[in-house]
């Protein structure tokens, strides 16, 4: 059977993100069942993760960041708008 191709919306992780996010989900799995997780199936998880959620969040990064813009754009029209009336 060939490797199933990535999908196009994968959100991919350097070495260290994804070893924080296999020793994250060790943790995870080791406080809620009895049996150890293999290096395997951890790294076929956070494959997953990568696959099927991670646009999830980087999509939602994006909508935060644009509201955190779009607050701070509305600050500065206000700060504007009194500095001209003080001027």
């Amino acid at each position: 059977m060939a490797p199933r191709k990535a999908p196009p919306t994968r959100v991919e992780l350097d070495a260290s993100g994804r070893e924080t996010l296999s020793r994250a989900a060790q943790a995870f799995f080791g406080d809620h069942w009895d049996d150890p997780v293999s290096d395997l199936r951890l790294r076929l998880f956070v494959d997953w993760l990568q696959d099927e959620a991670g646009h999830l969040f980087y999509n939602r990064g994006i909508q935060d960041a644009m509201a955190a813009v779009t607050q701070a754009q509305a600050r500065l029209h206000e700060d504007l708008d009194l500095l001209r009336k003080l001027g």
